[in-house]
């Protein structure tokens, strides 16, 4: 019998913010499993595809949202107005769809996916100009707060994280048949079997008998993480802290030389997060939506310290009515949080329990397989892995 050929996936993302990319790595991980014969291809789009100097776009987004949040919701806001998104659209359109064009001639892919609310009308557009029926596939990797950007009629599917993302995707015209609710993709590393928690604590030079807090900071290590680490350290519980100070490698010295009156673990960037996230007790962090979506994967409550202005304002309402976190944006916060997750002992609240079933409820860690056995359905001849076999779709 002959072998089926090989199928190939471009996946656009872009690294403004480090969600896009994670949940364009998390979709070929799946794509892996479920056709490990597909050739994934992840392109940063603005990089590849826009006219120079727009080309550089992408590297504006940090300082911007770190240093003038006020100066993006603003952009935020008024860009989602009905005759900004299609003056928005227009702009993508004239400064990238030759660039896309020439991506989809070079590359030939048999389907795309796209991850970013940039990437969305201009390449469904580009694509179904080349006359080949190529399905355009769309993954929002946004959690309550939408931007219309993110839905052109043009898109063969649109795999959304919930239902309410589905119901804006209804008064934006997607049809429904054209939308699935299959979760955000996470990377499968996630839910899969880990050592135990004590184990995993003892990896990492950490005592068994206290409750870890995991303290990220993103890629970047943003934010004010010392004084959040010293809430932690001075809360008065009997606690351990790891402190993930990602690429800011000048903190990372810093937090690693001081003497701290609680065990302290500081590392920059890792790639083994999660093995920290199972380690931990509680997790503090941004509201990311990948990172929001791997702790709750990881069964873990929330200590939300802040939000970008705009697309992650809905994730920290949504994470906090659901009863998974607590919104902690002053280091003082992160006290008072702690207090009512933990006993004078260490031992965990009955509050404590109940985040962290409502965080497991919450999560949906089959997603990306979910979204690459979707994929697959779309291309004839495709050829399914057997772990798909009995696998909800």
């Amino acid at each position: 019998m002959m072998a089926p050929a090989e199928r190939s996936l471009l996946i656009l993302f872009s690294d403004t913010g480090g969600g896009h990319r994670a949940a364009a790595e998390a979709v070929r991980e799946a794509v892996g499993r479920v056709a490990p014969r597909w050739n994934v291809m992840l392109v940063d789009f603005i990089r590849s595809c826009a006219l120079p100097p727009f080309n550089r776009i992408g590297a504006l987004y940090r300082p911007v949202v770190d240093y003038t949040p006020w100066l993006w919701a603003t952009g935020f806001h008024f860009t989602s107005w009905a005759p900004a998104v299609a003056l928005v659209n227009r702009l993508i359109e004239l400064v990238a769809a030759q660039g896309f064009v020439r991506l989809f001639e070079q590359t030939r892919p048999d389907l795309v996916l796209s991850v970013h609310p940039f990437a969305t009308d201009a390449p469904a557009r580009a694509l179904a100009g080349t006359g080949v029926g190529t399905p355009f596939v769309v993954v929002v990797t946004d959690l309550l707060t939408v931007h219309p950007l993110w839905f052109t009629p043009r898109a063969t599917l649109y795999m959304v994280p919930n239902d309410h993302v589905a119901r804006l995707a209804r008064r934006a015209g997607i049809l429904p048949s054209r939308t699935r609710v299959t979760g955000l993709p996470v990377a499968l590393s996630f839910s899969a079997p880990l050592p135990s928690q004590d184990e995993l604590k003892a990896r990492y030079g950490l005592p068994t008998d206290r409750p870890l807090v995991l303290l990220m900071g993103g890629g970047e290590g943003m934010g004010p993480l010392e004084a959040q680490a010293e809430a932690v350290a001075r809360s008065g519980l009997p606690l351990s802290l790891m402190v993930v100070a990602g690429r800011n490698e000048r903190l990372r010295r810093k937090l690693a030389k001081r003497t701290w009156p609680t065990p302290v673990h500081v590392s920059g960037f890792v790639r083994d997060v999660p093995h920290r996230m199972a380690a931990a007790d509680v997790v503090i962090t941004k509201a990311g939506p990948a990172t929001l979506c791997e702790a709750l994967t990881a069964g873990r409550p929330l200590l939300v310290s802040r939000f970008i202005p705009g697309q992650e304002a809905g994730n920290v309402r949504w994470v906090v009515d659901e009863g998974a976190a607590f919104y902690v944006p002053q280091p003082r916060d992160i006290c008072t949080a702690l207090r009512r997750l933990f006993h004078p002992d260490g031992t965990p609240t009955p509050a404590y329990y109940q985040m962290a079933a409502n965080a497991r409820r919450l999560t949906r860690p089959t997603a990306a397989l979910e979204i690459a056995g979707a994929l697959a359905d779309l291309v004839p001849d495709a050829a399914a892995h057997p772990l798909m076999a009995g696998h909800p779709r």
